[in-house]
């Protein structure tokens, strides 16, 4: 007789547990964790802000056949990108799309933010999802072409594809899972970076192609844009705001930016403010929430994300053990 789940994460239900964690016994620091629930992530209340600040991984990993019906509701500010490890048959639903049959190893299928899933496995499988918050999306978009995107970004096709490069990309990133090391965070973040970065490529590719035609900003706009950003480096700083200092449209100026200097405008401050932070965090003993304020940054989790991703370690770690080099 088929059995309905739900997830614990965003609907009712109870989860049916192989060990003896609960759905939300997960640390933070795990870089992947194995799901109780389809599609569930297994994070505490208290720590469910993350997945609006950065990608994260669970594995789903099942080996009965009993066919048992799994439901998941994604939330309205993530998509949730689901990577097949083996091969496996199901029945699976998204939206208006209805799949029956077999999938291999680098299947793929992306769940738009706010749309349902169903899946009934019929044999055993082995499932990487990575939760990625629209807001990381957001910011990967205005790096590569240095404006705003048009409404939200929708990554999700009505069909399951095969990619070659996301299927060795998932295998890379589920071989951290059970032998983490002080390194997991990054080589989990760098690997999940890469993956939204194929699908972004594979949504926008016409896009970048447009793009490369735009002419790199002449040296004397490019040093009144630096020597504006210097002189607000402590301050919010909008890119219309930078764009009129050298009296350009934001969308010519960040585009033009990018190509004179390597770096989206977005990205230079941001590389400047952490650079400033290292500074004073060597030379002064301010706690690392006014330090995040002191540098442009809008919240100390923010601040953290940017220092980790450039730095390679949380601000605190990188306080320590750089002072103790000195």
């Amino acid at each position: 007789m088929k059995t309905t789940l739900t997830d614990a994460y965003g609907v009712t239900g109870l989860p049916i547990l192989n060990d003896n964690r609960t759905a939300n016994s997960r640390s933070i620091a795990e870089p992947i964790a194995a799901e109780n629930c389809w599609r569930g992530p297994g994070l505490a209340e208290s720590t469910r802000a993350v997945l609006t600040e950065r990608v994260v991984v669970s594995r789903w990993t099942r080996q009965g056949i009993e066919a048992v019906e799994h439901a998941h509701q994604s939330t309205g500010d993530h998509h949730t990108i689901g990577i097949n490890l083996r091969s496996t048959a199901l029945t699976y639903r998204s939206g208006r799309m209805l799949y029956e049959g077999k999938v291999t190893p680098g299947a793929v299928h992306v769940t738009n933010p706010g749309q349902s899933a169903t899946a009934v496995f019929h044999t055993p499988c082995d499932v990487l999802h990575l939760y990625v918050p629209q807001r990381l999306l957001v910011q990967h978009y205005h790096e590569a072409f240095g404006r705003s995107h048009n409404g939200d970004i929708i990554l999700g096709a009505p069909h399951i594809t095969c990619d070659t490069p996301i299927e060795r990309l998932g295998r890379a990133l589920s071989s951290i899972q059970g032998s983490e090391t002080i390194f997991s965070d990054i080589y989990v973040e760098s690997i999940s970076t890469a993956i939204v970065a194929r699908l972004l490529e594979r949504r926008f590719a016409n896009d970048r192609i447009s793009a490369g035609k735009v002419t790199a900003l002449p040296s004397w706009r490019l040093r009144r844009a630096i020597d504006y950003m210097e002189a607000h480096l402590t301050e919010p700083l909008t890119l219309g705001s930078i764009a009129a200092s050298v009296g350009l449209t934001r969308m010519h100026f960040a585009a033009q930016f990018r190509l004179a200097i390597g770096f989206t405008p977005y990205a230079y401050l941001r590389r400047r403010r952490v650079e400033r932070a290292q500074k004073l965090l060597l030379e002064s003993n301010l706690p690392v929430t006014q330090i995040a304020l002191a540098c442009g940054f809008s919240t100390q989790s923010h601040f953290s994300s940017a220092f980790k991703r450039m730095v390679g370690y949380s601000p605190r770690w990188w306080r320590i053990h750089a002072s103790v080099g000195q």
